[in-house]
């Protein structure tokens, strides 16, 4: 079966992804990076609904080593990915010309 990583699949247009590639077959890797309880609830709609497997993974993608790591265990998990789908991201409620450099900079890591 093939498999996809999603980054920032909690909710919206990540858990929407998540749940297509579920839909469509694809054994889904859901990351998150605070709420395991929201992963949780991701990975069991995708098993309820689905044929396919999904796992939930705790990571920081701003963190290179975090994010390798990620990489690592969807691999380990399902024998490799055919997809990642870069989707997270941060919310600054603020005007880009507003950011902090060190803000600005959080937004870009993502």
């Amino acid at each position: 079966m093939s498999s996809a990583l999603i980054t920032g699949s909690l909710r919206g247009i990540g858990r929407a992804i998540a749940r297509r590639f579920a839909a469509d077959g694809y054994d889904v890797v859901v990351n998150y990076r605070t709420s395991a309880e929201g992963a949780a609830s991701v990975v069991d709609a995708i098993e309820r609904d689905t044929a396919s497997d999904a796992r939930a993974v705790r990571a920081d993608v701003s963190d290179p080593e975090a994010a390798a790591d990620l990489v690592a265990t969807g691999v380990e998990a399902f024998g490799g990915l055919d997809h990642v789908v870069n989707n997270a991201g941060v919310d600054q409620h603020v005007y880009t010309e507003s950011l902090s450099p060190a803000d600005f900079d959080r937004v870009m890591d993502v």
